[in-house]
């Protein structure tokens, strides 16, 4: 229900920027329908299926080009840890835990109506452990990952009412060891004018 959690359907190009940029292309996307007709070889079938001889008879099928060796396949990429900071019913976390195998999400919203979804869209999408839920405040989410030593590569702040007000968790943040400093995606509203004013102060 639109009046218990946070959505706005305009976001969606920027849901999808963020989640080909963390994870890296379009990802594994579920087909649904279709037949053998659609691959190569359901078309080589066809094609020998209609293939009409002199007389008007259907003719011997033309043998198949020959096999070409397959080409290695590219190494796995990297794994990838996101925390998504305000993760509302997941339009970041979900896509990103469904369609990539090598990216897991620590998800965390504080509103309880958003986290009762964020775990139903969870199912609902296969993500398993690759998405790990929270319900807690912003702040104590992160001090809860720094504290257990869970290092990730990219932090979503999608609360742009607020979300630069979060980022003092970041004083004096030491990365795991191994680690580096995350990239922070961080979403915020601003006037004309004033987009110069609050990259400063951020």
């Amino acid at each position: 229900p639109s009046d218990r959690v946070y959505w706005n359907s305009r976001l969606q190009e920027e849901h999808r920027r963020i989640v080909r940029l963390i994870g890296g292309g379009e990802g594994i996307i579920k087909k649904t329908g279709g037949g053998s007709s659609n691959t190569m070889e359901g078309r080589r079938k066809k094609r020998r299926r209609t293939r009409a001889g002199p007389d008007g008879g259907e003719a011997d099928a033309a043998p198949p080009p020959p096999e070409t060796p397959d080409a290695p396949p590219p190494p796995p990429p990297a794994p990838v840890t996101v925390a998504d900071v305000m993760a509302g019913v997941g339009p970041f976390a979900v896509p990103l835990a469904a369609r990539y195998p090598h990216v897991t999400v620590h998800a965390n919203d504080k509103n309880p109506a958003s986290f009762k979804y964020l775990v139903e869209n969870k199912r609902i999408n296969g993500c398993g452990p690759r998405l790990v839920p929270y319900n807690r405040d912003g702040r104590a989410f992160l001090r809860h990952l720094h504290a257990k030593g869970v290092g990730y590569h990219h932090a979503v702040f999608n609360l742009p009412a607020s979300a630069p007000e979060f980022l003092d968790v970041y004083r004096g943040f030491a990365p795991p060891a191994g680690g580096g400093m995350p990239t922070l995606h961080v979403h915020a509203f601003v006037t004309k004018g004033t987009a110069g004013a609050m990259a400063a102060e951020v």
